[in-house]
């Protein structure tokens, strides 16, 4: 079943689906997740190095406001609010390239990390290996 993820077949349609993309605050939320997810609990102080970068201060600060209206006593999300804009677009993959570089710039945190986002019990397996 899982080579099926993989067979491409150059005949099928892509679907006409609308494409909804993250606010700010939930491309963040992402970013957490994985990054508390692929940091071995064992580095210790790790997930708390990664956000405490002046660049990461920075970027996160960067985010645009957005989608937000005045409704009665405070600010209401509007979720019809899809545009998608450069300052949004930078910081995403700012933070992005940010979070790779740190998982990737030590070998023990980038061992960690691939093994529990790739099920480490197939890591080595030919069957998934390009050839």
């Amino acid at each position: 079943m899982a080579s099926e993820a993989f067979t491409c077949n150059p005949n099928i349609v892509p679907p006409n689906d609308t494409l909804l993309r993250l606010t700010g605050k939930q491309f963040q939320n992402v970013l957490y997740d994985v990054m508390s997810e692929g940091i071995d609990p064992q580095a210790n102080t790790a997930l708390n190095d990664f956000y405490n970068q002046s660049d990461v201060k920075t970027y996160i600060a960067s985010f645009p406001i957005e989608g937000l209206y005045g409704k009665g006593n405070g600010l209401v999300y509007d979720t019809e609010d899809q545009r998608i804009n450069n300052p949004m677009i930078k910081t995403q993959l700012n933070l992005a390239f940010t979070a790779a570089s740190y998982i990737s710039a030590n070998p023990s945190l980038l061992t960690y990390f691939v093994r529990h986002f790739a099920n480490s019990s197939h890591c080595n397996n030919h069957q998934y290996r390009r050839t």
